[in-house]
């Protein structure tokens, strides 16, 4: 039996450099859920910091809330949260429920509506639609662990909390994955992390 006392961690960071292949920013998507889920889906480079931080830190904390959360679970499988592909990038995913249910303490159903920020490369204000497939933007998310019982799969997530446009694209059929898009005057979602924490609630 699961113990409920162990609360899943929740670490912010910030996922630089994602080439965006799906983006639902400006409406959700409302495939699997009908209340709307908002999501960039993209590729990144094997050397994008994220992997290494996935598999030297996360997964491996993952793996400690597993077991402490389930202490009679064995031989669980890890997931990671990107997907190998021919050319030896990964796909990579982020999303964030755009309306969130709950009970209050009188035990009435509430609605809370999600937003995710849409920044440009000087964290200004940007409107959503001014992100489309083939650009390049940095993902603020927060990094959450899971596991699924009937298969004893476990992993990690991303909730979506805002993007930052780094680099408007001309699709994904160019032939260059990636070109160096850093500049000096590029401010950085990093300086953001404050403005966030606490903003967004419930998992997904």
């Amino acid at each position: 039996m699961a113990n409920s006392k162990v609360k899943k961690f929740k670490i912010p960071l910030v996922i630089k450099d994602v080439l965006t292949q799906w983006v639902y920013l400006e409406y959700p998507d409302t495939k699997w859920n009908k209340d709307g889920v908002y999501r960039v889906e993209g590729i990144i480079t094997p050397s994008n910091p994220i992997v290494k931080q996935v598999r030297e830190q996360l997964m491996p904390k993952a793996m400690e809330y597993v077991k402490e959360a389930n202490p009679n679970v064995k031989n669980i499988i890890p997931i990671e949260p990107f997907t190998e592909l021919d050319d030896g990038s990964y796909q990579i995913k982020a999303k964030t429920n755009a309306i969130f249910r709950f009970t209050d303490s009188m035990g009435q159903e509430r609605i809370k509506e999600n937003v995710v920020r849409v920044f440009d490369r000087n964290v200004k204000p940007l409107s959503a639609s001014e992100i489309h497939r083939g650009d390049t933007v940095n993902l603020q998310v927060t990094a959450i662990p899971y596991y699924m019982p009937a298969s004893r799969g476990y992993g990690i997530s991303f909730r979506l909390a805002a993007v930052q446009l780094v680099k408007k694209g001309d699709g994904l059929d160019s032939g260059v994955l990636f070109e160096a898009i850093a500049s000096p005057e590029m401010e950085s979602l990093d300086t953001m992390f404050e403005m966030f924490q606490g903003d967004s609630e419930g998992d997904f």
